[in-house]
């Protein structure tokens, strides 16, 4: 038969791993045919297996089935392997402001695709810096973890906007949409 998980659809930018990620905390222990099949696949990319955030055709629709979602929806949230992105297993960097405006909302915390780049340091609908979730980090709780949103002294914000001009020009560089300066 086939498996409901009673968890809401996919978040605004919210990756694949998120989604299957958010399913195994509801869950827990109890695990079902479909996340013995998805799970294992979380693994480097190195190893040559597919990652959770970038599911083939066939494991999307039986996701998207699973959830409750057309399958065209969640393939806008798919993440394909690409040597500008995190390791799959590291993608987890959050925005403070996101996640609290989450809750305030009552939606899941949950991980944005756009926050997966290497080398992406700053929420882009917030312009404060990443912090990162360790995967011990209860997602859908009443508090986001009490880390300072930005660095408190000026001298530290001023290092923090050198290092994310930085990290986009090399990004850029990198992607071949400009070239190095001189």
């Amino acid at each position: 038969g086939s498996t409901r998980w009673w968890i809401p659809g996919p978040g605004d930018d919210e990756s694949l791993r998120s989604i299957i990620e958010r399913a195994d905390r509801l869950y827990g222990g109890a695990r079902d045919g479909l996340r013995r099949r998805l799970w294992p696949r979380a693994t480097s990319s190195l190893s040559g297996e597919v990652g959770l955030d970038s599911l083939n055709a066939r494991d999307l629709c039986v996701l998207a089935r699973t959830i409750g979602v057309a399958p065209r929806s969640l393939y806008s949230h798919r993440l394909p392997d690409h040597p500008m992105l995190l390791l799959e297993r590291e993608r987890r960097a959050y925005c403070p402001a996101c996640w609290q405006e989450d809750l305030k909302a009552d939606r899941p915390t949950t991980f944005r695709r756009s926050w997966a780049g290497v080398f992406c340091l700053n929420c882009s609908a917030h312009g404060l810096p990443l912090h990162w979730a360790s995967p011990l980090t209860e997602l859908g709780t009443e508090s986001v973890p009490s880390v300072p949103k930005e660095p408190s002294s000026p001298e530290g914000k001023r290092i923090l906007r050198f290092i994310e001009i930085f990290a986009r020009l090399l990004e850029d560089a990198l992607g071949g949409h400009t070239t190095w300066p001189k």
